[in-house]
């Protein structure tokens, strides 16, 4: 029975041995399963990161196109603009199938997707109003500040989504760390475990040959588990030598002493210099780095890389390189951090970094087109009050041989009418008019001449109030006329009182003058929220005119209808016209022939004051 005995006892302790074996094998396996899976999150992270980049340099093209256009007019800032049209669709589907695994940030491209859209809708209404319109609405248009907050929340979207991407790489390595620790802890228990039972096995064996024979499998298990790690190892090594290869920045690692450890070939590219081991303190003068002024050598201790090697952390320092290979230089942007331990020791640093040359270069022709457009406005505004002046002047100088004109003809037509005949008469009575018309005419130039260089004085105005006050201002004209007003709900602004009031006394005398051939007249005043402006409209059912010509409509001395139907002497729109812009807003009108008309007027909800003749 003995025999028999010890023979269960070797069996079933060379099973429990063997199954040890095979759970410390499988939690072995699976350990580096996860870690492997580790790894292809890490690289995951990154390629996210890299192609978020991308969608933003994309934006910030797109931004920088579009800006430049406006301000010139040049199609040639078109160009960037265009490319980064064409291929930013194909950016955010690689990001939307990256991102295939996790609802939330799958819901978060798709709503970066459309912030795109907008952002790009704004932008090319912006080009169209600057083709169609010049220079002028497409600057009020960007003043608006529409794109900014757009590109804001875009920024805003990319680096929520950059956090959560972090967040699930620490979460998953943290995991893998755990799992590994406990493998651990797993594994050497059940080496001790299956230590003691084959001693109890080799005790129990009878012959020498078994013994050999179990020394043997356990060889063998051993040897392919090591294979296998091996050759996880490499293809771990490959996938992560590939991505590295595929990127467009630059990526350096270094060891804690200074070494290269990773080059990949866009860091030889834009470097146009290879790793090198002689060492921190000869990078400098090895790659040609200075600091951003271009001409002092930067300190080797102070580059990027070198304090990530130290443990600090460096995002998008800017430096200049300039060397044999790059002799007229190139502008670097500069990303590093530390590379530590489990136990927190340094193990050396990682660098990323792109050519931003092209950039510095748009950067600075768009600070000298913006000092020629600042030089320009000077003069423009100097030309203004020149011309201005000289419109003052000769309004004046008009003024005292028209008054002769006109008293001489009414001293003639009450003296000596009775000596003239019918034709006589109504030549007398022209001129009578006439001169009066002209006297009109220079009194409103007068005024629409003192508009440009009246001092505004803001304040908090109610536009309601201001309406009243306009409709009792006007109360003669509406004497034995029916005339029903519609005053809807209208905000208050931050303006000049004064102004604005003049701005209601021309648009409501318009609407009574071209309703006058209706039984009832029809006169409506409201207004509607429109992003971050306040819109003001005042809407009548007199003859309108034809929209062919309404770009003339608040031009100077321009009339839409013949003197003999209405009067007036197509000032009071321009001095509307000109009253808004110095609020900063915009006017504009819709009409129908015989069906009334709308004049709309602008005003930002925190109304500024523009220099006067802007």
């Amino acid at each position: 029975m003995k025999p028999i005995f010890e023979g269960r006892i070797v069996t079933v302790g060379f099973a429990l041995a063997l199954a040890i074996l095979l759970v410390v094998t499988g939690l072995s396996f699976r350990n580096t399963r996860r870690l492997t899976e580790a790894r292809e999150w890490v690289a995951h992270t990154y390629v996210v990161t890299i192609k978020l980049e991308q969608v933003l340099t994309r934006l910030d093209e797109i931004e920088t196109g579009n800006r430049g256009f406006i301000i010139t007019g040049n199609d040639s800032y078109l160009e960037p603009y265009n490319a980064a049209l064409s291929n930013i669709d194909q950016d955010l589907e690689e990001l939307r199938l990256l991102t295939t695994d996790n609802p939330s940030q799958r819901n978060r491209v798709a709503r970066l997707d459309g912030m795109k859209a907008t952002r790009i809708s704004t932008a090319a209404q912006g080009i169209r109003l600057r083709r169609e319109a010049g220079f002028e609405p497409a600057r009020q248009f960007v003043l608006l500040g529409a794109g900014k907050q757009e590109m804001d929340n875009i920024r805003s979207l990319i680096a929520e989504i950059e956090t959560v991407e972090r967040e699930l790489l620490q979460q998953r390595v943290a995991e893998a760390k755990a799992e590994a620790t406990k493998t651990i802890v797993t594994f050497s228990a059940g080496l001790v475990l299956s230590f003691v039972l084959l001693l109890l096995v080799f005790y129990f064996l009878r012959h020498q040959i078994a013994e050999r024979r179990q020394a043997e499998q356990i060889l063998i298990e051993q040897k392919r588990e090591l294979t296998c790690s091996q050759q996880a190892l490499f293809e771990q090594t490959t996938i992560l030598h590939s991505m590295l290869a595929s990127i467009g920045d630059g990526v350096v690692v270094s060891d804690e002493n200074g070494k290269f450890l990773v080059f990949n070939p866009a860091a030889e590219q834009i470097l146009q210099v290879g790793p090198t081991d002689s060492g921190i303190d000869q990078w400098t003068q090895t790659y040609g780095i200075y600091l951003p002024d271009m001409v002092t050598p930067y300190p080797p201790h102070e580059l990027p890389l070198a304090r990530a090697i130290r443990g600090e952390s460096v995002d998008a320092a800017e430096l200049f390189m300039r060397h044999a290979k790059v002799p007229h230089g190139a502008w670097l942007t500069v990303t590093a951090r530390p590379i530590k331990s489990d136990v927190g020791l340094s193990r050396g640093g990682v660098a990323v970094f792109s050519d931003i040359t092209e950039r510095k270069r748009a950067e600075s022709s768009i600070k000298e087109l913006n000092d020629d457009l600042q030089k320009q406005a000077m003069q423009l505004e100097a030309a203004n009050s020149e011309l201005e002046a000289f419109s003052y002047s000769t309004s004046h100088d008009l003024r005292a041989p028209l008054r002769h004109l006109a008293g001489y003809a009414e001293l003639l037509q009450k003296n000596g009418a009775s000596k003239l005949d019918e034709n006589g008469r109504r030549y007398v009575t022209t001129i009578v008019e006439a001169a009066r018309r002209m006297g009109d005419l220079i009194d409103h130039l007068l005024a629409f001449s003192r508009l440009g260089r009246a001092q505004a004085e803001r304040t908090t105005v109610s536009l309601q109030q201001l309406v009243k006050d306009a409709i009792q201002d006007l109360k003669e004209e509406t004497t034995d006329r029916k005339v029903l007003w519609k005053i809807g709900s209208l905000p208050s602004v931050n303006a000049d009182s004064s102004l604005l009031r003049l701005v209601f006394n021309n648009l409501l005398s318009n609407a009574l003058k071209f309703t006058r051939s209706r039984e009832s007249a029809e006169i409506e005043i409201g207004a509607a929220t429109n992003h971050n402006e306040a819109v003001i409209f005042v809407r009548d059912n007199g003859v309108g005119f034809d929209m062919k010509y309404a770009d003339k409509l608040f031009g100077v001395f321009q009339r839409l209808h013949r003197a003999e139907e209405f009067e007036g002497t197509g000032i009071g729109l321009a001095s509307v016209r000109r009253i808004i812009l110095r609020h900063g807003g915009r006017t504009w009108a819709e009409s129908v022939v015989d069906s009334g008309a709308t004049i709309y007027f602008s005003l930002p909800v925190e109304t500024e004051f523009h220099p006067a003749g802007a």
